[in-house]
């Protein structure tokens, strides 16, 4: 029980300097509602709050209902940011997560992003210790961010970096 106790202790730490939020997040196999399973960080609730505020001041009460009842029907209730998903690395599972150890995000801001169809919000983070383990793989570097809501559906395939950022 002791060792299940420290282990949830070391798993999220967070600090705040500056205005900049970091967190030390330890990977996880996370599962998605179709079934795909990816590596990922959950991100804790608390440390979104301020992000979540803003955003219910941007779009109104009842738009924030909506678009965080989406996610939250996606997401079961939580947060989390993608460090690695299936398209990317069919073979997943064959990856240490214990190798991977406990990687330093930065919450930047509030972004958006947008198609025709839908919109999505996000906390828009940086890692550089999670591109490091991207390049391993010889993967892309990688947008990463922590989606707060979105319209009808998610939107892929658009900024969600620095760019994407509010204003």
């Amino acid at each position: 029980m002791l060792k299940i106790i420290k282990s949830l202790i070391l798993s999220v730490v967070i600090s705040v300097s500056a205005n900049a939020v970091t967190l030390d997040l330890a990977p996880k196999l996370l599962k998605d509602n179709a079934g795909l399973v990816y590596i990922g960080y959950d991100v804790p609730t608390s440390a979104l709050t301020p992000y979540l505020n803003r955003l219910e001041s941007i779009l109104g009460s009842k738009a924030f209902k909506r678009y965080r009842g989406a996610q939250v029907k996606r997401d079961h209730h939580s947060f989390h940011i993608t460090l690695i998903n299936p398209y990317e690395y069919p073979d997943i599972k064959s990856i240490d997560l214990s190798s991977l150890g406990s990687v330093s995000f930065e919450l930047v801001g509030l972004g958006r992003g947008s198609n025709n169809q839908d919109s999505t919000y996000f906390v828009v983070v940086t890692s550089v210790q999670a591109q490091k383990i991207r390049a391993k793989y010889q993967l892309k570097p990688k947008d990463f961010h922590s989606t707060l809501g979105f319209d009808q559906a998610d939107v892929f395939a658009v900024d969600k970096g620095l760019n994407s950022l509010i204003k």
